[in-house]
């Protein structure tokens, strides 16, 4: 129980002291922090699109597939998952 208590309080705490002269203001809210959610969903969202589009042409207008086609359909669980 007392590791539990230390490991939590040690958690909680910043993980350096600041240097001397320089006022600590750090927050959880910044105009950048939009743009990594941002980022973030894109490069989640349109790598999936792209795939399910390949396969959709494959599948349904070309109406042949071959091996690397079913190897692709894992990252498109994946891909949709992040």
């Amino acid at each position: 129980m007392a590791f539990n208590e230390t490991a939590e309080r040690l958690l909680q705490a910043p993980a350096l002291d600041t240097p001397h002269g320089v006022e600590r203001h750090m927050s959880t809210r910044s105009p950048e922090q939009a743009g990594v959610y941002v980022c973030s969903v894109l490069v989640a969202v349109v790598p999936g699109i792209l795939l399910c589009l390949r396969l959709y042409t494959k599948i349904r207008i070309l109406r042949r597939t071959d091996l690397t086609d079913c190897s692709r359909l894992p990252f498109l669980d994946l891909s949709c998952c992040c």
